[in-house]
């Protein structure tokens, strides 16, 4: 015992050990694999049920359009929209029938048919959008 002070005093408390490893290391050992357990269910229910979908934008001389609008409309009502990046990229994690729709001021629009994606899979759609007015919408049939 350690007299701290005059009317205190500390006991030390004797570890335990168990197979070679302390109360505490095996309480922390036994938190960072409930904590890694957690993150690997979290990322797998993330991903059950989505297909991954990028691709890249481009006009006529296959130049990335920067900021070309990238919508997908769900037939159960969901909307999302991106925009693609300095190099005409997009990315969307999805689930369900869509429409795609990519449009850019100086463009013709672009519509495609409704579609799904298998989940799980990655898909890249590249697009080529034509000078031209916004409002006039060229449809297309996306072949999977």
């Amino acid at each position: 015992m350690k007299e701290i002070g005059t009317k205190q005093t500390v006991t030390p408390i004797p570890e335990i050990l168990l197979n070679g490893m302390s109360a505490l290391t095996r309480q922390t050992n036994l938190y960072r694999f409930t904590l890694a357990f957690f993150f690997l269910i979290h990322t797998v229910s993330a991903q059950v049920g989505t297909a991954t979908l990028t691709g890249t934008v481009r006009d006529e001389g296959g130049l990335g359009i920067s900021s070309a609008e990238v919508r997908l409309y769900f037939d159960d009502g969901r909307l999302e929209v991106g925009r693609t990046d300095v190099r005409g990229f997009y990315s969307f994690e999805v689930s369900g029938r869509f429409e795609l729709e990519v449009s850019h001021p100086g463009f013709r629009s672009l519509r495609s048919t409704s579609v799904s994606l298998y989940p799980g899979a990655p898909y890249e759609i590249d697009i080529v959008l034509l000078e031209g007015d916004p409002a006039d919408v060229e449809r297309v049939e996306l072949l999977l």
